[in-house]
């Protein structure tokens, strides 16, 4: 399981669940954000702009969760076939990330017009209703193992 650093309102749940269920867990984040965990790897990425997302793209694999709110990262994480949810619980899949990330293009064009810089991305609901994060964990943990028995892989 990889964890953008970025998804901050539910790593401790996210490290508790893979805990429970002997998921190795790595944790991605810049040097503003300061995890702690005796389970999961943190991982320190500089401060750059998407330096937490590339190092997250290189080292993540078929078949692995990733938990993220940044919709371009779910994007490329889903190309390479990995399960991708916001920590929301919204989980993202090849047909409707297309639906986000032009929802997200026109929110973005029309700050950029209204000069406002107070739209953000939890501003689009993604959260699908009456589903809690971790219901929504618990899916693609499934659907992961799943493909794990078809691939005889295992995750990361």
């Amino acid at each position: 399981m990889l964890i953008d650093g970025d998804a901050a309102s539910q790593i401790e749940t996210a490290v508790i669940f893979a805990r429970k269920n002997n998921i190795m867990v790595h944790i991605y984040c810049d040097y503003n954000h300061e995890y702690e965990s005796e389970y999961a790897q943190i991982h320190i990425v500089d401060q750059s702009p998407g330096s937490a997302d590339y190092a997250i793209i290189s080292f993540c694999k078929r078949g692995d969760i990733l938990i993220t709110n940044d919709i371009g990262l779910a994007s490329i994480a889903l190309a390479k076939g990995v399960f991708v949810l916001n920590n929301h619980g919204f989980i993202y899949t090849n047909r409707n990330i297309t639906t986000y990330v032009n929802h997200l293009y026109i929110h973005d064009t029309a700050r950029r017009k209204t000069k406002k810089h107070n739209i953000r991305p939890d501003d689009i609901n993604l959260k699908h209703p009456n589903t809690s994060f971790i219901e929504s964990l618990n899916h693609v943990y499934r659907r992961a193992q799943e493909r794990e028995g078809k691939d005889e892989k295992t995750l990361t």
